[in-house]
C-alpha cells in the first residue's frame, strides 16, 4: 500500500481504479477490529521472542548477560501487558473486546487467570501500587546500635515460565475470537456492498490518510462520517 496523489494505492488489484471509504457502523467495526488484530499479533510474536531470550543470552555466564536478559524481558512484558490490556481498556476506542465474550467457550479459571493479568497490568506495571514491587529504608546497625549505614532494599517479583505460558494462552485465544469476529464483519459486509449500485459506490470519497504531527500526539483519532450508508 502506498499513498499517492489521488489517494490511496494497495498492490495486488491491477484493475483497481480507487480506494474509496466505508463508513458505516460495520466498516468501523471491521476497522476497529483490525487494529486488534495488529496488536494481539504483536503480543503473540513479542511471546515468542520472551522464550528465546534464555537461549540468546544464557543466564549465569556473566553478570552483563544476566542483567541484558533481565531488561529484555521485562521490556518484552511490560509491553506484552500493555497492549495486549489495551485491546480490553475502558479508553476511547471505537470498539472494545469483552472478556466474558472472548473465553466464554474456556475453561471457568481462564477469567480468573485473565483478572489476574490485569491487575498484574493495572496495579504493578502501569501504576505501580502493590507490592509485586517492594522496596524499604533501614538502618545498618552493629550489635551495640552503632549505625554503620543508611541502605534501601528493593525487591522485585520476577514471572516465570507458567505466568508466560498462561499469557500466551490468552493471547491465542483472543486472536482466534477476533480472527472469526473479523471475517464474519467482512462476509457481511461484502454482502451489504452487494446491494448498493456501483454508480452510488464511485462517488463515495476517495480514501486518503494523513501523517499525523508531533501537535496531534494527544488527540483521539478522528472517525470517518462521510459515506454512511446503511450497515
Amino acid at each position: 500500500m502506498r499513498k499517492t496523489e489521488s489517494g490511496i494505492h494497495v498492490d495486488g488489484y491491477p484493475t483497481a481504479d480507487r480506494v474509496v471509504r466505508m463508513v458505516g457502523k460495520q466498516a468501523l467495526k471491521l476497522a476497529a477490529l483490525r487494529l486488534h488484530e495488529s496488536d494481539l499479533k504483536f503480543c503473540h510474536d513479542a511471546m515468542q521472542q520472551l522464550g528465546l531470550i534464555d537461549k540468546l543470552l544464557p543466564t549465569g555466564a556473566n553478570n552483563k548477560s544476566d542483567m541484558n536478559a533481565h531488561t529484555l524481558r521485562t521490556a518484552l512484558w511490560t509491553s506484552i501487558l500493555v497492549k495486549y490490556f489495551s485491546c480490553f481498556g475502558s479508553g476511547k476506542r471505537s470498539l472494545r473486546l469483552n472478556a466474558e465474550d472472548v473465553l466464554k467457550d474456556e475453561a471457568p479459571e481462564a477469567l480468573e487467570i485473565f483478572q489476574f493479568f490485569k491487575d498484574l497490568r493495572d496495579k504493578h506495571i502501569v501504576h505501580d501500587v502493590n507490592n509485586y514491587n517492594y522496596s524499604e529504608t533501614g538502618a545498618v546497625l552493629e550489635a551495640d546500635g552503632t549505625l554503620l549505614d543508611i541502605l534501601s532494599v528493593t525487591i522485585r517479583v520476577v514471572d516465570g515460565d507458567d505466568a508466560y505460558q498462561n499469557m500466551f494462552n490468552l493471547i491465542e485465544v483472543t486472536r482466534t475470537f477476533v480472527s472469526a469476529w473479523s471475517e464474519k464483519m467482512l462476509s457481511d459486509l461484502f454482502a451489504e456492498l452487494g446491494e448498493i449500485s456501483p454508480n452510488e459506490i464511485l462517488i463515495w470519497d476517495v480514501m486518503e490518510y494523513e501523517k499525523p504531527q508531533p501537535a496531534d500526539i494527544a488527540k483521539a483519532r478522528n472517525r470517518a462520517t462521510r459515506n454512511c450508508h446503511k450497515s
